[in-house]
């Protein structure tokens, strides 16, 4: 992560690619796999859809915050997560989600019944994977737009932290760009 960030501040082409695409180019850059275009666009969707909704954003900076040090289980993320989006969720980010799942992610804080039961078809092409806890960790960031090196790890003490705040500000910028665009909600729209 920290040669794809140095990457990004050096190269205006590659932050502007991430901007577009950061599902694709994380998965290509730090895991070297390459997303099929539907699955980078449903991952791209659910991202940009959560950092488009701020109710949604500052539940999961409470989140963290109220459970930093102690670790969740599956079921507890599940629960929360699933109430969280019905009472902060908006139709981007409803649809997102559902997005998301049908290309073959998990369907986030809905658990593995609940992800069997909405997204398995007949012919059952679609697989499902458990869904991950979300980290406890003293180095989990604060909120977005916490880029002052506390809070991310390793990565804050390798990449300059103005330069995380810069990409962090133009993810929020493009992910409220697509909203009031449509392409959130425009499930047809390729979002990279």
């Amino acid at each position: 992560m920290a040669g794809l960030f140095h990457q990004v501040d050096t190269d205006e082409r590659a932050r502007q690619r991430f901007i577009q695409d950061p599902s694709g180019l994380i998965m290509e850059r730090v895991f070297e796999e390459k997303l099929p275009p539907q699955r980078a666009s449903a991952a791209n969707r659910l991202l940009f859809s959560v950092l488009a909704n701020k109710k949604f954003l500052g539940w999961l900076d409470e989140y963290s915050t109220q459970n930093r040090g102690r670790r969740v289980s599956k079921d507890e993320f599940n629960h929360d997560f699933a109430k969280a989006l019905i009472e902060f969720g908006d139709h981007e980010l409803l649809l997102s989600v559902l997005s998301h799942a049908e290309s073959g992610f998990v369907l986030p804080g809905l658990g593995d019944r609940a992800n069997q039961f909405l997204i398995n078809n007949a012919a059952g092409s679609i697989a499902v994977t458990p869904v991950n806890s979300p980290s406890t960790s003293d180095q989990t960031a604060h909120s977005s737009s916490n880029a002052n090196g506390v809070g991310f790890g390793d990565l804050g003490r390798l990449v300059d932290p103005a330069v995380l705040r810069s990409i962090t500000e133009q993810l929020l910028a493009h992910a409220q760009e697509l909203k009031e665009s449509g392409a959130l909600a425009d499930l047809s729209t390729r979002i990279r």
